[in-house]
């Protein structure tokens, strides 16, 4: 019995539509498409390749046997990272093709530079994320290079993630504009930055509009340079970025920290600055942020002391980590000549305190008594050999006291 082409094409979309499709040919080892949320007849797409060079393009058969361009709303390609000298190169237009793409997300692909009209003709493009995942250890001569304006074709730009990519250098000081007008979220972690003002991010005052940001708005409010090899934070080295909420420096190798290096962050309410080589923080650290800041993270740094009025106005702070530095007892309950009880006073809001893993050998009700929120302290890893009574007294909403790992012998119930 034969089968005529209507009818034999009906059935084929049928059983397309009932699961993933796989295609295979001479640069693609496998695609699947699935329905997006969307709308009707517009799809996500999720395709495995060995490799992308210069011969590979969306617009051959590989891609127009699968689906048209513009019913492609989400893109995912991901090379093989079994074969490190497989070396990916993407050209310019090379996506344009994909005119409703809202979603691109390159993963393991070793592109070496993004030219800079590679992503012309993705005008409603919303979220990016290009991830080489080049290691410093095994391959400290290999980086991603970002072409001077590369995405300025992206006006409607709201998450680019471009971490992993081991980036020494960026192109210029403005090369995220005019996407920064709309871009809430920036990932820059895992690379080698070791200047912060390379960012172009900068308040330089009013004397010089176009290091300022030229005209152009920043909206970024979440911004993620976590493990690179930054040294130091400069003044007002972030504070063209009023809308910033959360700013990720863990893991760098920052030292010193200038004079007001958050200034113009006033709606700032996560800091991490964990996993550096800090010893001292200035006092001004803070002045531009405590109306709105609820966490701050200082873990594993050299501090052995903190500024007596660093924290005195950051009385909505929730989650305060000190842990794994050498903050003694002395430092801790520090009195200044106004009469300042501690380092911690003034934060009533305060549920979780950190201070496990530094040099405290006792403590005092001093330092604690503004904390009548918290709920969990953890002293573990000191030297606390006496608690002297009423230290805790506070804390009526104290639920876990850690005190593990110090050289108490006893402690008195009236603690």
């Amino acid at each position: 019995m034969m089968i005529s082409i209507p009818i034999l094409f009906i059935i084929i979309l049928i059983i397309s539509s009932y699961g993933p499709l796989f295609v295979r040919g001479k640069y693609l080892e496998e695609c699947e498409r699935s329905s997006s949320a969307a709308g009707q007849d517009l799809y996500s797409l999720h395709c495995r390749l060995r490799t992308m060079n210069s011969e590979f393009d969306f617009k051959t058969r590989n891609f127009s046997g699968i689906l048209s361009g513009d019913s492609v709303v989400s893109l995912h390609l991901q090379c093989s990272d079994d074969v490190l000298l497989n070396e990916s190169s993407l050209q310019p237009g090379v996506f344009a093709h994909f005119s409703r793409l809202s979603s691109l997300h390159i993963e393991h692909c070793k592109v070496s530079r993004l030219p800079p009209s590679v992503f012309a003709g993705l005008s409603i493009l919303r979220n990016l994320i290009i991830r080489t995942h080049y290691k410093t250890a095994s391959s400290p001569s290999l980086s991603l290079e970002l072409s001077t304006g590369v995405f300025s074709h992206l006006p409607h730009l709201e998450k680019l993630d471009i971490s992993a990519n081991n980036i020494r250098t960026l192109p210029d000081r403005l090369f995220f504009c005019p996407a920064s007008s709309s871009l809430v979220t920036l990932n820059v972690s895992l690379s080698r930055l070791q200047d912060i003002s390379d960012l172009g991010f900068r308040d330089r005052g009013d004397d010089d509009k176009e290091t300022n940001g030229g005209g152009c708005s920043l909206g970024i409010q979440i911004l993620d340079l976590s493990y690179n090899r930054l040294t130091r934070l400069p003044s007002r080295g972030l504070g063209t970025l009023s809308s910033l909420r959360e700013l990720y420096l863990q893991g760098n190798e920052i030292s010193g920290v200038s004079d007001r290096p958050l200034a113009g962050l006033k709606g700032l309410r996560v800091l991490n600055l964990a996993h550096n080589k800090i010893a001292a923080l200035p006092e001004s650290l803070l002045a531009d942020t405590t109306e709105e800041i609820t966490e701050i993270y200082l873990q594993n740094n050299s501090l052995s002391s903190l500024p007596p009025k660093l924290l005195a106005k950051c009385n909505q702070l929730l989650v305060l980590d000190l842990s794994h530095n050498i903050l003694t007892s002395s430092a801790v309950s520090s009195k200044s000549s106004k009469g300042i009880k501690g380092i911690f006073s003034g934060l009533i809001r305060l549920v979780l305190l950190n201070l496990g893993y530094n040099r405290l050998s006792r403590l005092s009700p001093e330092p604690f008594q503004d904390l009548h929120s918290i709920q969990i302290l953890n002293l573990e890893h000191n030297f606390i050999e006496s608690i002297e009574p009423n230290s805790f007294s506070a804390m009526t909403n104290l639920q876990s006291l850690i005190l593990s790992h110090n050289k108490l012998s006893f402690i008195d119930d009236t603690t």
